[in-house]
């Protein structure tokens, strides 16, 4: 069976199995047999959906990185601020109404199951099949377990007071990261290669399939910064599906999209004419020609034809932060990118 088969075969799966009992798991507990998760995949580059309705306007984002840490957990990363409005206020204009699920607490890890991730295109083959979204159609593929404390709801601040990411990304020159974990059931095979909007797999600028298998590093193996002027490569689930290249494709808002590394608006904050939108947020970014993990999607500009405001957090921050030994909890530490070959 090839690649692409498999995907839509899982798919499909998941919407015969309305008969099974939806199954979570706390962080770092074994799922029951058999999981609703069972033929999931999950893999960069994924739609992803934090409230299983596809009409409501709730946070829809990109899978970036998918792995395993040190204690077997099965990870996926995606960018932080995508983590839906948890206030019981209503959010400012804009932000749509309260989300049916609201977002984790910031920086503690999270043991309940009270934030599930949903596969939103499954969501799509569910709506154009007529099949109301459910959790029995559409069970969660896992859980949101930890989100970046330098991300904050609009009006709050930081540790310390300090300047934070917001909403869609709006940048700050205090923020170094902008990134989230997500605890997937045991049950979901984790992929390496990058998948469209119709389950094919993408292809790469600079030729091959666009893949994440291993991590951009330095001579000694250390995560590592790309240099000004080097190429990247992004994808974002969105793009992908309502591409805007714009006028003189200047937006380049288009999946996969290629562009310079112009600067750095932080340390490991990276500007770049590599192009996103809203909904593209946490998409895996990777050194053009290789399938090396570079970033994840954080921001976008408000016009096309400002300057290269495209900023992507760098995979070195993250990992950084992930494996910070003050950092409460164990979620995520130890971070192996998966490099499955049949994917």
């Amino acid at each position: 069976m090839t690649r692409t088969s498999r995907l839509l075969a899982g798919t499909m799966a998941a919407l015969a199995a309305a008969t099974c009992l939806t199954v979570s798991t706390a962080a770092g507990t074994a799922a029951a047999d058999p999981s609703p998760a069972a033929g999931h995949v999950a893999y960069p580059g994924m739609n992803i959906d934090f409230d299983n309705q596809i009409d409501y306007p709730g946070e829809a984002c990109t899978l970036g990185a998918l792995g395993t840490d040190s204690a077997g957990r099965k990870i996926g990363i995606t960018a932080g601020h995508c983590n839906p409005w948890n206030n019981d206020a209503v959010p400012p204009e804009g932000f749509g109404p309260v989300p049916i699920n609201k977002g984790a607490p910031r920086g503690v890890e999270v043991a309940g199951n009270d934030h599930p991730v949903y596969d939103r295109r499954l969501l799509e083959v569910s709506k154009s099949a007529g099949i109301p979204p459910n959790p029995l159609s559409n069970p969660s593929i896992g859980q949101i377990r930890w989100v970046d404390p330098h991300v904050c709801q609009q009006g709050e601040t930081g540790p310390g007071g300090l300047g934070c990411l917001a909403g869609y990304g709006e940048t700050s020159a205090n923020s170094r990261t902008d990134y989230m974990i997500i605890e997937f059931d045991p049950a979901v095979e984790l992929w390496s290669g990058v998948y469209n909007k119709n389950g094919q797999p993408v292809q790469a600028p600079g030729g091959g399939l666009f893949k994440v298998n291993s991590i951009y590093s330095d001579a000694s193996g250390a995560p590592a910064l790309p240099p000004v002027s080097s190429q990247i490569v992004t994808f974002g689930a969105k793009s992908d599906r309502t591409p805007n290249p714009g006028p003189f494709g200047m937006a380049n808002e288009v999946a996969p999209s290629e562009g310079s590394v112009h600067s750095y608006i932080a340390p490991g904050m990276i500007r770049t004419r590599a192009g996103s939108q809203p909904g593209d947020s946490g998409g895996p970014v990777i050194a053009r020609g290789t399938n090396k993990w570079v970033a994840i999607i954080t921001a976008t500009p408000y016009q096309w034809y400002q300057p290269p405001q495209h900023v992507v957090t760098s995979a070195k921050n993250i990992l950084d932060a992930i494996n910070d030994p003050n950092r409460p909890g164990t979620i995520g530490r130890g971070f192996t990118i998966t490099n499955n070959p049949n994917s």
